[in-house]
């Protein structure tokens, strides 16, 4: 408990320390209430985010892109996973914020590149050999 409560805790502080970069983005989203909030990206082909995170896996910070129906993966913007390694990782420490700023503004402007194939679902005729 004590671990889901301190990266609640530093996704508070991530979210403060954007609120005081680029406030026009984040101030007016609600205070996260877990280790993960999203901020919006400003684009005109859809509806996206970056949630932003402090998991309890990892203690460190990381990111993910989200459109309206969930999570997604574009490995033409360095997102087949989710992203890790920005800046020291420590939610407190300045360069962590600047590279969490400069990938918010890089994500606005990225071309995000086609959605990867859709997995084909086996014919239904089709036998496995044993």
């Amino acid at each position: 408990m004590r671990e889901i409560l301190l990266c609640q805790l530093q996704a508070k502080i991530i979210y403060n320390y954007l609120c005081l970069r680029i406030p026009d983005r984040v101030g007016d989203l609600p205070q996260p209430e877990s280790h993960a909030f999203q901020v919006p990206l400003n684009r005109s082909d859809g509806d996206y985010f970056l949630s932003i995170a402090y998991p309890p896996d990892c203690h460190e910070v990381e990111t993910a892109l989200f459109d309206s129906s969930g999570l997604i993966y574009r490995e033409s913007c360095g997102y087949s996973d989710i992203r890790r390694g920005f800046g020291s990782g420590d939610p407190s420490d300045p360069e962590t914020i600047t590279a969490l700023v400069d990938e918010i503004r890089r994500m606005d402007t990225v071309d995000l590149g086609s959605p990867p194939p859709e997995y084909d679902e086996p014919d239904e005729n089709y036998s496995y050999r044993e």
